[in-house]
């Protein structure tokens, strides 16, 4: 019994995880080493002032009821494959995503069929057929509708300054080496004196 309720845990757990969505915007870098931690802020007054550089934003959906420490692995991963140093989660919410119809049992259970020589009788049991001929098909009623609600947690991907400042410009340069862009030629004092826009008073 205990194994059948483990299993149970673990297929529900790994149905939820299948379900969380995470969508990113923003820069990715080499993905940060497991040996390195990355740090999980809950609000905005926790971080370090100056210490780090905001790299992109993650906004994750997962069905409601889905564990805390669950969302909080989900983005930690998706933080350390983007090359991220930190998380700082900015809001938490619920949402309905819509309705749905609460299981109820069935008041018209399927009829069993009778055996015919239990109707030969006065007062016997009417048949199926003979019930659906003389009352039309049961009608199953509508069962109570209840909110399907999702969690959405927003959060900001942090790198430490100094390095993504040091890493955006290697970026920068390797796309000009590629694209072949070179710095426009500096221009000679005298270049812009002679292209220098005319006054009002030099055209009189």
């Amino acid at each position: 019994m205990r194994h059948l309720l483990f299993l149970s845990a673990v297929a529900a757990l790994f149905l939820a995880a299948g379900c969380v969505k995470i969508d990113y915007v923003g820069r990715e870098f080499t993905p940060t080493p497991e040996s390195e931690p990355v740090a999980y802020y809950l609000n905005r007054e926790e971080i370090p002032p100056g210490e780090f550089r905001i790299i992109g934003r993650a906004t994750l959906t997962a069905p409601d009821g889905t564990d805390g420490y669950d969302i909080k692995d989900e983005l930690l991963a998706k933080a350390r494959a983007c090359g991220a140093d930190a998380i700082c989660q900015v809001r938490a919410r619920k949402l309905d995503v819509g309705l749905y119809d609460r299981e109820e049992a069935d008041p018209f259970p399927a009829q069993k069929p009778l055996d015919p020589a239990n109707t030969a009788f006065n007062s016997a049991p009417s048949t199926q057929e003979a019930e659906k001929a003389e009352y039309g098909d049961p009608v199953k009623l509508q069962g109570e509708k209840k909110s399907r609600k999702e969690v959405v947690v927003q959060a900001l991907f942090l790198k430490k300054k100094a390095e993504v400042e040091k890493l955006i410009a290697e970026q920068d340069q390797e796309i000009n080496r590629i694209l072949g862009d070179k710095p426009e030629p500096s221009r000679t004092p005298a270049e812009d004196k002679a292209e220098a826009p005319k006054t009002p008073a030099a055209q009189q």
